[in-house]
C-alpha cells in the first residue's frame, strides 16, 4: 500500500488499515503527518497502549460511533512528547504527556508516530513515571473513574457497596482501587487464580464468576449491592435484580460485541427499581481527571498489571494475543524511541 505524498509532505510511520479484517490486515507504511489546527497539540508517540476496543475497531465495530475512511489508523492510548504547541498554550515542546487521543472523535489514532489532540484530553507525565507505563493508563482508568465517580454514572459514595464484575480486567482493576479509595465496600468477581491479586488491590471479598453469583453475593449482601459495575458483557448477567438492591444502579461498560438489547435491558432493570445504563468512556475534557490518575500511578497509590511490549511492526502479534483472550497484563506498542523536538512543517 502507498499513500500519495510529495517531497515537501512530512510523513510518519504508522500501522495502517486499508480494510477491516483480522490481525494480518495491518501494514506498516509511511503516511502524511497530521497537522494540528487551532489549539491542538502535535504529539510524538513513544508508546501506544493496546486495548480490547482496538481489535474490535480493526474488525469494524466502531462504525456506529464515527465515520471511517481508509487508510485508517486505530489506537486510543498514547504517551510521548509534545512536538508542537500553538502560541499561548500551557504545553511546551518536549513536555512528556499522555492522552486517550482523539480517536474516539474520528481522528487517526495512536498506532502512528504522530497524532493531534486537543489539550483538554492531555495530561503531563511526571518525570518519575515511565512513558511505557503511562501509555497503559488512559482508556482503562478513565472508564473505571467515570463509571465509579460521575454523577450521571455510578456516583459511588463512601460506605456504599459495589460489585465489580470482571475485576481482573484492566477496567476492573482500576474500579476496585477507586472504589476502595472512596471508602466503599468492594466485592469483585474473578477466577480463583485471581482472588489474591484482587484482594491485594482492595477488594474486601471475591466471588467466582463461574459459579452462582447471586448465591455467593447473598452471603455478604443479602439485599444486593448499591452499585454493580459490569465490565464483562450483558450476557454474563442474566438476573441483575438478584445482585442489586432496589434503588441501586448498574453501569455496564460497552463491549461492542456483547451489549445485548440495550433499551430492553434498561427497561427490565427499571421494572425492578434499578437504574441501568451502558456507556463508553468520554474523552471530552478529561485532562484534569487523567492528571489526577497519572499522579496517583506515579506516586505508587495505584497498582498496574505487568506490561508486555511489542514493536509497532509486530502489531499483528499483539492483536492476535488480545483478541484470543490470552493477553496477561497490558500490551503496548513501541512507536518512537526518542523525542525529536521538531516543529511541524
Amino acid at each position: 500500500m502507498s499513500v500519495p505524498t510529495d517531497a515537501t509532505t512530512p510523513t510518519m510511520q504508522a500501522a495502517v488499515l486499508t480494510r477491516f479484517g483480522d490481525a494480518d490486515s495491518f501494514q506498516c507504511v509511511p503516511l502524511p503527518r497530521p497537522q494540528p489546527e487551532g489549539d491542538e497539540l502535535l504529539i510524538r508517540v513513544a508508546y501506544a497502549g493496546v486495548n480490547p476496543a482496538d481489535w474490535k475497531d480493526r474488525r469494524g465495530y466502531l462504525t456506529a460511533f464515527f465515520d471511517i475512511e481508509f487508510p485508517y489508523v486505530i489506537g486510543f492510548d498514547a504517551a510521548g512528547w509534545v512536538e508542537w504547541a500553538p502560541p499561548g498554550s500551557s504545553f511546551q515542546v518536549g513536555d512528556r504527556v499522555v492522552t486517550p487521543s482523539a480517536h474516539g472523535q474520528g481522528k487517526w489514532g495512536s498506532y502512528a508516530q504522530y497524532l493531534v489532540v486537543s489539550p483538554d484530553g492531555v495530561a503531563r507525565v511526571p518525570d518519575s513515571l515511565d512513558l511505557r507505563v503511562a501509555a497503559t493508563v488512559p482508556v482503562s482508568a478513565l472508564t473505571a473513574w467515570q463509571a465509579i465517580t460521575r454523577t450521571d454514572r455510578g456516583y459511588l459514595q463512601p460506605g456504599q457497596s459495589v460489585m465489580v464484575h470482571g475485576g481482573a480486567g484492566s477496567v476492573g482493576r482500576f474500579a476496585i482501587q477507586f472504589a476502595k479509595e472512596l471508602g466503599a465496600d468492594v466485592t469483585a468477581s474473578c477466577s480463583a487464580a485471581n482472588r489474591s491479586a484482587l484482594e491485594n488491590l482492595g477488594a474486601h471479598r471475591t466471588v467466582d464468576y463461574r459459579a452462582d453469583l447471586p448465591e455467593q453475593l447473598a452471603r455478604s449482601h443479602p439485599a444486593g449491592v448499591d452499585l454493580l459495575i459490569d465490565a464483562v458483557g450483558a450476557s454474563s448477567l442474566p438476573d441483575i435484580a438478584a445482585l442489586v438492591k432496589p434503588g441501586g444502579r448498574v453501569v455496564s461498560i460497552a463491549t461492542l460485541n456483547d451489549d445485548g438489547d440495550v433499551p430492553a435491558l434498561i427497561a427490565d432493570a427499571a421494572g425492578a427499581g434499578i437504574a441501568r445504563q451502558v456507556f463508553a468512556m468520554d474523552d471530552a475534557d478529561c485532562a484534569a481527571d487523567l492528571a489526577t490518575i497519572v499522579d496517583a500511578v506515579a506516586d505508587g497509590r495505584l497498582q498496574l498489571p505487568a506490561i508486555h511490549e511489542y514493536a509497532l511492526a509486530d502489531v499483528a502479534a499483539a492483536h492476535r494475543l488480545l483478541e484470543n483472550g490470552k493477553a496477561a497484563g497490558k500490551l503496548v506498542l513501541r512507536v518512537s524511541d526518542s523525542a525529536s523536538g521538531a516543529a511541524p512543517d
